[in-house]
């Protein structure tokens, strides 16, 4: 089971890291393919482990707008924005 104290505490930079990583294995798709492939296990994972979409959605949300981890996500944003095609 989920420790969800674990899920609240969650470190950004590690989060941050995985999201660069998921990334660079996504651009092997069509850029149709895959906003829709990130939806979907984003959905299924959610189920599997029997947390709630918006709760998550809302939780890295927050952590992505918290002060100290602009610079993790940033960092996110900029790979997206020069290495993943439109």
């Amino acid at each position: 089971m989920l420790n969800r104290d674990q899920l609240n505490n969650a470190d950004a930079e590690r989060v941050a890291s995985s999201c660069i990583g998921l990334l660079d294995r996504l651009q092997n798709y069509p850029a149709h393919i895959q906003p829709l492939t990130l939806a979907c296990t984003f959905l299924v994972l959610s189920a599997h482990l029997r947390v709630p979409a918006q709760d998550l959605f809302n939780l890295a949300r927050n952590m992505m707008a918290e002060e100290e981890n602009i610079a993790e996500f940033k960092a996110v944003t900029d790979y997206i924005k020069y290495e993943i095609e439109r």
